[in-house]
């Protein structure tokens, strides 16, 4: 409910032009009659405003169908960050850093048990703004998995032994480590999505993005493996 809410005060902040060209885009599939009469004004204008904008409603939804079928092919080989790749985010620059980074390190801890593993910690930048963390670690047996390949290799595997589970959305506080990273406060909200990593059905690491709640919106599509992740407005 706040979320909505949040969209609704967001929406009636922007003047009328504005609203149409959020409401276009935000949902393309709208009539003309239908965004005017959302925005309480007439289709002459829609179209006019439309117009100016250099905005198509039949090219907004053909790009739409385009980024949904995208999303329909994700496949359950793909770590989350290969999801986030085929996005329209503006992405500039990933670094990978020299630690990794969680919000909680019990589940790490009791997973690795002083065990050999291969993890990474990447962030994410949109221009120069850091907007997410994503911390992947797997505990590879040398029967199922190189034990030599390194993570990054891993990532754009399609080995079939390797699995996910359907990701989860959670909301969380920033740690310490998660606030410097990111550039934001100690106790600030955050988005977590996360999925198991599987080998032969037993759990052996963790997949994890950790975003910024302000300068990012996520939209779950219903799908079990398919979410939009855009620039807030």
């Amino acid at each position: 409910m706040q979320g909505l809410e949040e969209e609704k005060s967001r929406i009636n902040d922007l003047n009328k032009k504005e609203k149409v060209v959020y409401l276009a885009k935000n949902d393309p599939f709208l009539k003309v009659e239908e965004l005017a009469e959302k925005v309480e004004t007439t289709p002459h204008y829609v179209r006019t405003v439309l117009s100016e904008a250099r905005l198509s409603l039949t090219k907004l939804r053909e790009r739409y169908a385009r980024k949904m079928e995208k999303l329909s092919n994700v496949s359950s080989h793909q770590f989350l960050i290969d999801i986030i790749n085929i996005l329209d985010l503006d992405i500039i620059s990933t670094e990978q850093l020299d630690r990794i980074i969680l919000n909680e390190y019990n589940s790490y801890e009791k997973l690795v048990k002083g065990n050999n593993s291969q993890e990474r910690s990447l962030m994410v930048y949109e221009q120069e703004d850091p907007i997410l963390v994503n911390t992947t670690f797997l505990i590879p047996n040398d029967e199922e998995v190189d034990s030599e390949q390194k993570i990054d290799n891993l990532l754009n595997a399609k080995a079939s032994n390797i699995e996910f589970t359907n990701p989860i959305l959670e909301i969380e506080k920033a740690n310490y480590d998660l606030a410097e990273a990111l550039q934001i406060n100690l106790g600030d909200v955050l988005f977590k999505i996360s999925r198991k990593v599987l080998i032969k059905n037993q759990v052996k690491g963790l997949d994890i993005l950790y975003l910024r709640n302000d300068n990012c919106q996520i939209s779950l599509t219903g799908k079990d493996t398919s979410f939009q992740i855009k620039k807030a407005n």
